[in-house]
């Protein structure tokens, strides 16, 4: 993606969502539905390198997005 607070996140999926979590942002991107409250009070809970992204999916019901593949997701979502 080029930004570098994007691209050092955690990103999830739900099929058909794209959840970012960026490091050291009180607030999580992503469409405002019960799963981005979910992560917010996971990440608002612990330090953001001491949280693991698969847990996180796992108790969320997600996909982590890895960083091979975030690319192609983020431009899906981010392009108009």
């Amino acid at each position: 993606m080029g930004d570098p607070i994007l691209d050092n996140g955690h990103w999830f999926t739900d099929g058909l969502n794209l959840f970012i979590v960026p490091p050291g942002v009180e607030e999580i991107i992503g469409p405002d539905q019960p799963v981005l409250h979910e992560l917010n009070a996971i990440y608002r809970e612990e330090q953001f390198d001491q949280i693991s992204p698969d847990s996180v999916a796992a108790k969320c019901g997600l996909e982590v997005i890895p960083s091979m593949l975030r690319r192609k997701f983020g431009q899906r979502y981010f392009s108009a």
